[in-house]
């Protein structure tokens, strides 16, 4: 079982999931997708690694915020949930 959570940044509360144990990898789904895309990777990879998976801004879980989206806040909605964890 993982860890499920939001992080509140730049207007918007950014979705996470984690589940397993090692160094961590983040996985960022493409546009239209949300974490759940990556069901599959995490049967596989759980047992070695950290793995991180976040739903980006506008998706999934995530909120998208009164703020214009670019690759900047993207990058900084990551680092927030990177230091939440």
């Amino acid at each position: 079982m993982g860890r499920e959570g939001f992080v509140h940044t730049n207007g918007a509360e950014i979705h996470f999931y984690t589940v397993g144990r090692g160094k961590p990898v983040v996985f960022l789904h493409g546009n239209g997708d949300n974490y759940k895309v990556f069901r599959q990777q995490a049967v596989y990879f759980k047992h070695k690694y950290r793995l991180i998976f976040v739903d980006s801004r506008g998706h999934g879980q995530s909120s998208m915020g009164k703020e214009d989206l670019n690759f900047t806040r993207m990058a900084e909605d990551v680092i927030c949930v990177l230091d939440k964890l």
